[in-house]
């Protein structure tokens, strides 16, 4: 069985090209997810080195070049996708150079062995399957994390790549392309690129669906004004804690005096001061402490152990125009499971414990 390597090209360029388009159409029209460039940019390399082969007669070994370089950054900037998802995201000096430095190696060794059919075959497939194994480690890891359903067809895709290019890649070196590129593993190769490029884009629609279900999620759970938990969040986390067994503290604080600057400077500046208030108050609390505003100038707080608030004071002064302004709260506290067993209950007995310290 033998294949006219001139149709497949055409086929797996073209796929290539349609799931760099889905991906820059899904980029600019649904989100701006920052995996979403890496993989438009690494399908389009993709199919550029199909391409290139489709013009072999006319480029000669620059069609091999520009074959065995495109595939390899494609796969290398699809990798760098799914470590943005796992969030390694490198951004600055560092990142810029290890990008250069990638690039240059894969592009000059791809030039040195254009000529050699098992050479270029071996560097290729051994560079392929330390890449493919990095992303299916990363892909492996958000399966196991409950989101297997999205990840699996990806997943498939990548383990069947992989190994055709190990077994390729044991022929290499074994000899069995030191004269020509002509043998019949590349007819069987070719077709699971073919599954690879349509079971990965299939895949990213999965994996990017659930992102964005994640991501409008998150926004359910946020206060549109200050950027914390909003009343559904604390909820939320306060219930999981419950669920699974975490003791932990929760208050309510009211802010002190409030009203009067609201009345006195206007809402809009009442606002701005809730803002500053409520980013002070994030920024010097533990970080496995959660904030939230449920409404107004009433926030809660939830952290697993209890908290100092004479050390992590939730006293600020802020400055509202050129005018100072000292903002501070009156704390209630509820333990679980000490002071109830749920969270209604825990809500209770701190706002109670708040309004008694608050009016003493």
């Amino acid at each position: 069985m033998s294949f006219d390597i001139f149709t497949l090209s055409i086929v797996v360029s073209g796929l290539s090209i349609l799931g760099a388009i889905t991906m820059y159409s899904q980029q600019h029209i649904l989100f701006n997810h920052p995996s979403l460039g890496r993989w438009v940019l690494g399908g389009m390399l993709g199919s550029l080195g199909f391409v290139a082969m489709l013009f072999y007669t006319q480029l000669d070994e620059w069609a091999i070049f520009l074959h065995t370089a495109g595939s390899l950054l494609s796969f290398y900037y699809l990798y760098l996708g799914v470590r943005v998802i796992d969030g390694h995201q490198e951004t600055g000096v560092r990142a810029t150079r290890t990008d250069v430095l990638m690039v240059a190696g894969y592009l000059v060794i791809s030039w040195l062995v254009r000529d050699n059919v098992g050479a270029r075959y071996a560097f290729h497939d051994a560079v392929a399957v330390g890449l493919c194994l990095f992303t299916i480690h990363y892909l492996w890891k958000h399966s196991i994390k409950g989101e297997l359903l999205e990840y699996t067809v990806a997943l498939i895709a990548y383990i069947s790549i992989t190994i055709a290019f190990a077994g390729r890649f044991v022929l290499a070196v074994l000899g069995h392309f030191s004269v020509s590129a002509d043998h019949p593993y590349n007819d069987v190769l070719f077709l699971v690129i073919i599954f690879w490029v349509c079971g990965w884009v299939f895949g990213l629609s999965l994996i990017l669906h659930k992102q964005r279900q994640r991501m409008f999620e998150e926004q359910l759970m946020r206060d549109e004004l200050t950027g914390l938990l909003n009343r559904n969040g604390i909820m939320k986390v306060a219930g999981d804690w419950i669920e699974d067994g975490t003791p932990f503290h929760l208050y309510v604080l009211d802010l002190n005096g409030f009203k009067q600057v609201n009345d006195t400077f206007g809402h809009m500046k009442g606002d701005q001061a809730l803002q500053t208030y409520s980013k002070l108050a994030r920024d010097n609390l533990p970080h496995v402490a959660k904030i939230g505003r449920i409404g107004g100038d009433e926030f809660v707080i939830l952290s697993p152990y209890p908290l100092d608030f004479k050390k992590a004071a939730l006293k600020y002064d802020l400055s509202i125009g050129d005018v100072p302004v000292t903002l501070d709260a009156s704390i209630g506290e509820a333990a679980y499971p000490t002071d109830g067993d749920s969270v209604e209950t825990l809500f209770l007995v701190a706002d109670d414990a708040m309004y008694i310290q608050k009016y003493s």
